[in-house]
């Protein structure tokens, strides 16, 4: 059965800016190309990265760079510099992601079962549930439902992080109201492509774990030991030092999610994981101890999703999880991993989850 597949927009986020890029969704891109499935993106979820993008991304970075600009103004030595005109490139770069999102997704059609009666029905039953407003997952759950009453033969895939889509009572009713059976919900892509993908009960979790290789873990981090702080704490946003490192250790490692599909012109598998690594570093104490106070006195009411840990003595500490993607090569035949290749680490990873607890 061919599938229509649909991405919500905290998937997007999760993959981060260069979503394009991530291996997740470049694996996605392969698959759907060689199953004859489709990716579509609703206007819903359209306009709403870009809003996303066009505030959160590049928004904020002008601001701080604009404020930056106003303060060095007031010196004597910077009264004459000219503030750069980034709002023609921030256009341009809204434009290439515009590009991006509909590059190799459909724009979804018009939705001719979105009606005022089922709207305000649900508006209300939302309201009086005292939730926060998810007329716009109301919006992509309907839309995902339209591809289907239309597309009887396809199956819609809806690939997101909230759990509105599979609890809510009016969703599940709008379903039944349309006598939709063809829909699907997968909480991330590589939950979705572990189904879909190369599958073989010889090719296990335990069997991948016992293939990664904890010296380059190891090593990458240490490697990039100085930006870890910043992922502790936005008081490291613009610090750009040699930071002590006075603990590191490796606390435990377990596979998240992996994938696999098979070359077509070998019998090799290629496998994506995502192994969680529990990681304990600690640093040397701030040496600005009355910054670092005022920052986590102005932050705590404001900052939900940072780490913020310090000791008593102001060492910064990341005392969690961290995401690490692998590639391995896995033969069918012989039952045997060949190689393990290190991809890239997300120390921000905790983050998309807080974040996901908050808004589900």
């Amino acid at each position: 059965m061919y599938k229509f597949i649909i991405l919500d927009t905290n998937i997007y986020r999760q993959l981060g800016t260069h979503f394009y890029d991530h291996i997740d969704y470049k694996s996605l891109k392969d698959y759907s190309y060689a199953s004859g499935s489709e990716l579509v993106v609703p206007l819903t979820v359209l306009n709403e990265y870009l809003d996303f993008y066009q505030n959160e991304v590049l928004g904020k970075a002008i601001n701080e760079i604009q404020r930056g600009y106003d303060k060095l103004k007031k010196l004597d030595k910077f009264t004459k510099i000219k503030t750069p005109e980034l709002k023609k490139r921030a256009d341009t770069q809204l434009s290439f992601i515009r590009r991006k999102l509909l590059e190799t997704n459909k724009l979804s059609r018009k939705n001719d079962l979105l009606n005022e009666a089922d709207l305000l029905d649900f508006l209300i039953e939302n309201k009086q549930e005292g939730k926060k407003d998810n007329t716009r997952d109301y919006l992509i759950w309907l839309n995902a439902i339209s591809f289907a009453v239309v597309h009887e033969d396809y199956h819609v895939m809806l690939i997101s992080d909230d759990k509105i889509f599979t609890e809510n009572e009016h969703f599940q009713h709008l379903k039944q109201k349309y006598k939709v059976k063809n829909i699907s919900i997968y909480k991330n892509i590589p939950a979705y492509l572990s189904e879909y993908g190369f599958n073989s009960p010889l090719l296990t979790g335990e069997l991948i774990l016992e293939h990664i290789p904890v010296e380059v873990i190891k090593q990458e981090l240490l490697d990039d030991k100085n930006s870890i702080p910043s992922h502790i704490s936005r008081f490291y946003y613009d610090t750009i030092r040699e930071f002590k490192l006075e603990k590191f250790a490796i606390e435990g490692i377990r596979i998240e999610s992996f994938y696999a599909h098979k070359e077509t012109k070998s019998d090799d598998v290629d496998i994506i994981a995502h192994i969680q690594v529990k990681v304990n570093m600690v640093f040397e104490p701030e040496h600005d101890m009355e910054a670092l106070r005022n920052y986590l006195e102005r932050s705590r009411l404001e900052n939900l999703f940072d780490l913020d840990t310090f000791d008593q003595q102001g060492r910064p500490i990341f005392d969690d999880e961290i995401l690490f993607l692998f590639t391995l090569s896995y033969s069918d035949k012989d039952n045997k991993i060949t190689s393990a290749d290190f991809i890239d680490f997300f120390p921000d990873d905790y983050k998309s989850k807080r974040i996901a607890k908050m808004i589900t």
